[in-house]
């Protein structure tokens, strides 16, 4: 018999977009989403403000849903923009809820979001991870391998 999971779906529509994709520069996340990481781990500008913005509501949904459920596995994904917040997501959600819940991530088209520390993080927290890309596809290889990296695992 297969266990309860939680699928969070992350969405990215919305008016600063473009805004949100221009910030290209590396910020330290904040410590009230990821306590105890140290602040070279730092993602695209963008992306953890967008983050910033939402993290609060996700959080709290996913911790009223799995007082409903459980044990179950909590599955963050997200495709382009939304695939990047999710990952964002997930490392987050694994390090504030109890130890012992299951994070997955699963990423479609997903842009770099942060520098190898970053990277580090996402492969130590979150090893249940896919990361799908069409091997033509522009977004995964922006803004560029100059300083920000992929994690691990990538399908192709």
């Amino acid at each position: 018999m297969h266990g309860h999971h939680v699928i969070v779906l992350i969405t990215a529509y919305f008016s600063g977009s473009v805004l949100v994709d221009a910030d290209y520069f590396l910020d330290p996340l904040n410590s009230t989403f990821f306590p105890g990481v140290s602040s070279s781990v730092q993602t695209h500008g963008g992306f953890g403000n967008a983050f910033d913005r939402s993290a609060a509501s996700v959080y709290s949904a996913v911790v009223t849903t799995l007082a409903a459920h459980a044990g179950a596995t909590v599955t963050v994904i997200g495709h382009s923009l939304g695939g990047a917040l999710a990952q964002i997501s997930a490392v987050s959600l694994k390090l504030r809820l109890p130890s012992g819940t299951k994070v997955k991530y699963v990423g479609y088209s997903v842009p770099r979001v942060g520098n190898p520390a970053w990277a580090t993080l996402v492969d130590t927290q979150v090893p249940d991870t896919a990361h799908v890309n069409y091997n033509k596809d522009i977004v995964p290889i922006v803004p560029g391998m100059l300083y920000m990296w992929h994690i691990r695992i990538t399908y192709r």
